[in-house]
């Protein structure tokens, strides 16, 4: 008698595998989402609320080995004695979630999503797309709507 299983395991192992990585991937790509599910509800980009804004922060920190331990595990990166978490940990009298369930492709993915989002417009600065100017009317329509 023919025993199939090992057969099957041997096709269908490397395909289960092969799916697993590819979602992996595909999910480390979406870092607007990484960063709304893992980090929205304390961070925004450009403004302070429970934790610091993000806008550059990879420029802040030292390395960004160091950076994705903080992610993980920020008692952790305090533990280094590198003296920029240190000093992060003792500004403030907040607590940063751990996420060590994230992979380096997923912090990457966030940080890449940070970097790319527009800065915040200075305060009595021109508002990003509106005219310098102010607004124009037309007036050479005179019609009643």
């Amino acid at each position: 008698m023919i025993d199939l299983r090992a057969g099957l395991k041997r096709i269908v192992t490397p395909f289960f595998i092969t799916i697993l990585l590819i979602g992996n991937v595909a999910e480390a790509q979406d870092g607007q989402a990484l960063f709304t599910q893992n980090c929205a509800s304390c961070h925004a980009i450009n403004k302070g609320l429970t934790g610091p804004a993000l806008a550059g922060v990879e420029a802040r920190w030292p390395n960004k080995d160091l950076l994705r331990l903080w992610i993980r595990n920020w008692n952790k990166a305090v533990a280094t004695g590198d003296p920029y978490p240190v000093q992060m940990a003792a500004s403030t009298p907040n607590v940063m979630t751990p996420f060590e369930h994230l992979g380096d492709a997923e912090i990457d993915a966030i940080l890449a999503y940070i970097a790319k989002a527009p800065a915040a417009p200075k305060p009595g600065g021109p508002i990003p797309g509106a005219d310098p100017e102010g607004v124009k009317i037309d007036e050479s329509d005179s019609s009643i709507l």
